[in-house]
């Protein structure tokens, strides 16, 4: 996967995620899933083995009752991730209403 794959990917990906609620359930999603990393260092290292799944508590909601659709991680996971990622970043830096 290069670099002109994934942005050819995310522009599609961000097709998927058009409203403010689904773009903010994932980046919460996100957040919840590095905080549940910092746990697990701690508390129970075998639970990594979550750590990919604890945003999909946030983000298949969102598609299905605010967005209307499928969740992009259906057929491409480690690229929907890494969008989901930068989707996140892009909303930090202001490139996403």
């Amino acid at each position: 996967m290069n670099k002109e794959q994934l942005d050819k990917y995310y522009e599609k990906y961000l097709t998927f995620h058009t409203k403010t609620g689904t773009r903010v359930l994932h980046a919460i999603g996100n957040v919840a899933t590095v905080l549940y990393i910092i746990w697990c260092l701690y508390n129970c290292l075998w639970a990594l083995l979550l750590s990919p799944f604890i945003i999909y508590i946030f983000a298949w909601p969102s598609h299905w009752w605010i967005e209307g659709n499928r969740p992009a991680a259906f057929k491409n996971p480690v690229m929907a991730k890494i969008s989901d990622w930068r989707m996140m970043f892009d909303m930090i830096r202001g490139k996403l209403k």
